[in-house]
C-alpha cells in the first residue's frame, strides 16, 4: 500500500518542485532585465501626486489657521 501512495505522490512532487525551479530562475532574469528608467525612478523614491506636494500642504495648513 505505501508503495501505491509513494508511487502517487511522486510525480505531482517532482513537477512542484521542478515548477518552482523554474519559476525561481525566470523571476531571477527578470530582474537583471528591469528598465534602467524604473531603476532610477525606483531609487528616488515612490512619484508623489501633485496635490501632496510640501507647497501644498503648507497651503492649505496656512488656509486651516
Amino acid at each position: 500500500m505505501f508503495d501505491g501512495v509513494l508511487a502517487a505522490v511522486a510525480l505531482p512532487g517532482i513537477l512542484a518542485v521542478g515548477l518552482t525551479i523554474i519559476a525561481a530562475i525566470i523571476q531571477a532574469r527578470d530582474v537583471k532585465r528591469k528598465d534602467p528608467v524604473q531603476v532610477r525612478q525606483a531609487a528616488k523614491g515612490p512619484a508623489r501626486h501633485p496635490a501632496c506636494s510640501p507647497a501644498v500642504i503648507q497651503a492649505a495648513a496656512q488656509a486651516i489657521a
